[in-house]
């Protein structure tokens, strides 16, 4: 089953036009706060990467690569207790076997 839209359940909800407007701007400010933090957050490390120099640049590069890789492979795990290729990896460099 499909998830309802916005518009669909508007009508359905009964909500005066005071309402709507409330809950639409509640919903704005979150996502606002949460993407300013996000950026905040990027443009950070990006600083980070960047702060010490080429060789270092590329070496946190290589470091905030890795992270993304981890955090992708744990994002397509199936099933806790199942053993996949994801843990498998994250296990080996865990263990410092590259």
């Amino acid at each position: 089953m499909a998830t309802p839209k916005a518009a669909q359940l508007e009508q359905a909800t009964g909500f005066t036009p005071n309402q709507k407007a409330w809950v639409k701007a509640l919903v704005s400010e979150a996502v606002s706060a949460t993407t300013k933090s996000l950026q905040a957050e990027i443009l950070t490390e990006i600083a980070k990467a960047h702060s010490g120099g080429q060789a270092t640049a590329s070496t946190s590069t290589k470091v905030l690569e890795d992270r993304i890789e981890t955090l992708a492979q744990r994002f397509e795990e199936d099933d806790k207790y199942s053993l996949t290729k994801a843990k498998l990896v994250r296990l080996m460099k865990a263990m410092g076997i590259d």
